[in-house]
């Protein structure tokens, strides 16, 4: 079936909700949103989503989808103008990298923080204290992009450690909104969980090639 601008259109308002509401769920939803035809028809900005459905027609249904994911992940208050740019197409293609070699992309950032903790001279779980009122230091390399926040959640998804940081930085508006970033993000995130334990030995591994693990 050929793609429209109002099918465009539907999809971005439903991830773009997704992405900022806190109750909306794109998933349980199924992508159902209040979307009208009408509504639609009276956009000014309705050009762009017709300029996405002809560079979108004809390939892969879900191609769509991740590249607005590619880029709400990122700042979910893009316009949809700017995702015709440049910088959009170059950010899901970087994207597209990552998610197809995920277990590579990890341990490369194990990498990186194992040499951040060399450097700082500080142990493992240090990554992850939240004392003198600064951010844990996990946090503040993810956020500096040093790592992907991909990588991030995959380390989540072993330690746990976000339930903990809730309740060490409360009302932390930083933590907070990356926090929700980061929960809204990992269900588009492919099979997380069935790499948990491949994901686990190679951070094992790694952290005992540097005497951090015993």
């Amino acid at each position: 079936m050929k793609l429209t601008g109002y099918d465009v259109y539907r999809l971005y308002v439903a991830l773009k909700t997704h992405f900022h509401s806190e109750t909306y769920d794109f998933f349980k939803n199924e992508g159902r949103i209040r979307a009208k035809r009408s509504s639609y028809g009276k956009r000014r900005d309705r050009y762009f989503f017709e300029r996405l459905a002809k560079r979108f027609s004809g390939r892969d249904s879900f191609e769509l989808m991740d590249y607005f994911v590619a880029n709400l992940a990122t700042n979910a208050n893009l316009w949809v103008g700017d995702m015709l740019t440049e910088s959009s197409e170059q950010n899901y293609m970087d994207w597209c990298r990552r998610i197809q070699s995920l277990d590579y992309t990890f341990e490369c950032d194990c990498e990186i923080l194992l040499n951040e903790i060399e450097k700082e001279g500080i142990s493992f779980n240090d990554l992850f204290e939240t004392e003198s009122q600064k951010h844990p230091l996990l946090l503040r390399i993810v956020m500096r992009n040093q790592i992907g926040v991909e990588s991030f959640i995959i380390l989540e998804n072993m330690l746990h450690f976000f339930k903990r940081w809730n309740k060490e930085m409360p009302d932390d508006y930083v933590w907070e909104e990356f926090h929700r970033r980061c929960q809204k993000y990992k269900p588009f995130l492919p099979d997380i969980d069935a790499n948990k334990h491949k994901h686990s030995l190679a951070m094992k591994n790694k952290l005992q090639e540097h005497g951090l693990l015993t």
